[in-house]
């Protein structure tokens, strides 16, 4: 069995789609209006950071409000203790499929 935390966390309004890796702490945000098929992470962007902190702190209080200890503490998002996955590993053990080149 994979571990849990191995998995990534997401959101979605139907046009932007934010994910994060707690392995890794690795980040994406796609506009899903104008890149559907999610080629380009804004998240690697400098025009993009504003609309990922916002995402990033829409995460945290989801996993807040689910008692999701493991991932943040209210304030931030917590990166899984023990192994850092590199972008291989995270990539297998994203049940969704990678995005992003």
């Amino acid at each position: 069995m994979q571990d849990p935390a191995g998995c990534c966390q997401a959101l979605t309004d139907g046009r932007r789609k934010y994910i994060w890796y707690p392995h890794g702490g690795v980040e994406q945000l796609f506009d899903l209006e104008t890149d559907p098929l999610e080629e380009r992470n804004l998240a690697a962007e400098p025009a993009g950071q504003e609309d990922l902190e916002r995402w990033r702190g829409r995460l945290v209080e989801v996993l807040a409000a689910r008692g999701e200890e493991r991932f943040t503490d209210g304030r931030r998002l917590l990166p899984a203790e023990g192994q850092v996955l590199t972008d291989q590993q995270l990539r297998a053990r994203n049940n969704f499929g990678w995005r992003d080149t």
